[in-house]
């Protein structure tokens, strides 16, 4: 995928963030997507109106949806799962229990989400939140360096995020800013988070955590592809190739097992960024959910295990009773090689 330098207003795969009801009787011996469906269960997209008034409307509104949800299928209705950061109001009327829905919430509220990590023992970048103004950009230029890097406040992912240029003016960074964030229908009036720019190393990494334990802690590195300003191209690789990053390994799996912790996640998937700045992993972003693209396949290469299943037995509470990857052996791969769905930051 290709994006610009200088910002990460590319289209996103998924953008639309679908979620899907699933009906009939979930097998506890599924190990795979593939397993599930073979085993009589019916997966529907849940229409976006219906999505639209459990998020926002009132109890008649609600009533009528969740009907509707019922009726999409001729089985039995069983739950909801997600696998984009939002809807989750709706995912907590759509399934009886949906144990994810505080840290949900709170990924998608950065300046919260630093907080809480940096509380619980895990490294972020500096960082301070307010609303964008030339003093604002001044306070962040003179606090955490000369090129900060602005994203909102709200939501995961990769929308709206800019290093501020040194060669504008504040007034002119501001508008540029503001054009980004409205291109990627983000409301530039809300409160942004400025943060340090890390110049270091950047992984992400799949944390997969069964019964409060890290199962696996998959690392993807970043790496140039094609640079022909102004525009880049990623391919991440797993395992990394960078022997920094290698050596680096475990204490990004100790990292991640602080994470689920500080998130509370007890069964479950995160997809976090991080960068290794002077020999400790800090927290870029998290989402509680799979990595998009191709991420999950690489994941499934290497590991034998379905990311989009154990993210649907998180989101219906439905841990399986002993954790297993999918039957038989993955597919023979030493090194999966993905590329992302969304551009990254230069």
């Amino acid at each position: 995928m290709t994006g610009t330098s200088r910002d990460m207003t590319g289209e996103r795969n998924g953008g639309a963030s679908p979620v899907y009801g699933l009906y009939g009787e979930l097998p506890d011996q599924a190990a795979s997507f593939e397993e599930l469906t073979d085993a009589g269960v019916v997966v529907r997209q849940i229409p976006v109106d219906l999505l639209i008034a459990l998020d926002t409307g009132g109890p008649t509104l609600r009533r009528e949806a969740l009907e509707r949800v019922d009726d999409l299928a001729e089985a039995d209705y069983i739950g909801a799962a997600a696998f984009d950061d939002w809807w989750n109001t709706a995912l907590c009327f759509l399934n009886r229990d949906f144990p994810l829905a505080a840290a949900r919430t709170l990924v998608i509220d950065k300046a919260a989400m630093y907080a809480r990590l940096r509380e619980r023992g895990v490294d972020v970048a500096r960082f301070m939140s307010g609303r964008l103004s030339p003093g604002f950009l001044a306070e962040a230029v003179a606090t955490l360096g000369p090129q900060p890097v602005l994203k909102p406040t709200t939501g995961a992912g990769s929308r709206g995020v800019y290093r501020y240029r040194t060669d504008l003016p504040a007034e002119e960074n501001i508008a540029l800013y503001r054009g980004i964030l409205s291109r990627g229908h983000i409301d530039s009036s809300i409160d942004v988070v400025a943060a340090e720019y890390l110049d270091a190393p950047e992984v992400s990494v799949e944390v997969l955590i069964a019964a409060g334990a890290v199962v696996h802690a998959i690392v993807h590195e970043k790496r140039t592809a094609t640079d022909v300003h102004p525009f880049v191209d990623l391919v991440m690789v797993s395992p990394p190739l960078d022997p920094l990053i290698a050596d680096n390994e475990p204490a990004l799996r100790q990292t991640g097992g602080r994470l689920a912790s500080a998130l509370e996640i007890h069964d479950g998937v995160l997809h976090a960024e991080l960068r290794l700045h002077q020999g400790r992993w800090h927290v870029l972003d998290v989402g509680v959910r799979p990595g998009a693209g191709l991420v999950s396949h690489s994941v499934g290469a290497l590991t034998g295990t379905d990311l989009q299943l154990m993210q649907v037995r998180a989101c219906l509470c439905r841990r399986r009773r002993r954790w297993r990857p999918a039957t038989g052996p993955p597919p023979p791969a030493s090194r999966a090689a993905t590329w992302p769905t969304q551009p990254a930051r230069r």
